[in-house]
């Protein structure tokens, strides 16, 4: 999804996924918002631009979070009737607080054309929808004899989770959450437990792959 986003922004060459593989993983393993750091320092050193590419990360990245924020709110009210159950103890008034701070301040927070805004956002929403769906459904067919529905509901507790700032491995600290409030379910735990753990190993692979890259860069 980034790189279509700045695909069209920017034009960037395939180079850029590795740049963007780099983001995520900083994003994922190490401390959240670290990947737009690294992100922009490679834009400046790499891409030939007229203005300093903060402007457009910087937008990119609170639509990002305004995106991600929305779709939270809008799960969490058609899930109201059950999500209670789960009793994951997430509240929504941080979230509804910050898609506030973006609408009120949203002229001056961005610098893109409201064309481009639109676009980003849109790819945004794609990825958040996907991604939540997808995970429902990873789960759901590791273990079909639970209701999809209940792997739904989780997924959104699972987005809800990664909305809190300033923490690191957020899919970790959802599945010990879940562990937490429903560890008498030991299929649901374990499912989580284990799709938890294959997640946090791609990563790991992904960031050995892009050391050992640098590594043969380096030495050539």
């Amino acid at each position: 999804a980034d790189f279509v986003i700045y695909r069209r922004l920017w034009a960037i060459p395939l180079e850029g996924l590795v740049a963007l593989a780099r983001k995520q993983v900083g994003n994922a393993l190490l401390f959240d918002l670290l990947g737009e750091a690294y992100f922009y320092g490679w834009a400046r050193k790499k891409l030939n631009m007229a203005t300093s590419p903060f402007g457009a990360v910087k937008d990119v990245t609170i639509l990002s979070a305004m995106v991600g924020n929305g779709c939270t709110l809008i799960l969490m009210a058609l899930a109201w009737p059950y999500i209670g159950d789960l009793d994951l103890g997430v509240a929504g008034t941080a979230v509804a607080a910050s898609i506030g701070v973006v609408v009120a301040f949203g002229k001056r927070l961005f610098s893109l054309s409201k064309g481009d805004l639109w676009w980003v956002a849109g790819v945004h929403l794609l990825r958040v929808l996907a991604t939540t769906g997808l995970i429902a459904l990873a789960w759901s067919l590791y273990a079909p004899k639970i209701a999809f529905g209940i792997w739904a509901l989780l997924a959104t507790a699972k987005l809800m989770a990664s909305r809190l700032p300033l923490f690191v491995n957020t899919e970790v600290i959802f599945a010990n959450i879940v562990i937490w409030f429903l560890g008498r379910n030991s299929e649901i735990e374990q499912v989580v437990g284990v799709v938890t753990i294959l997640i946090l190993l791609i990563h790991l692979v992904a960031a050995a792959a892009l050391a050992i890259g640098d590594l043969v860069t380096v030495n050539r």
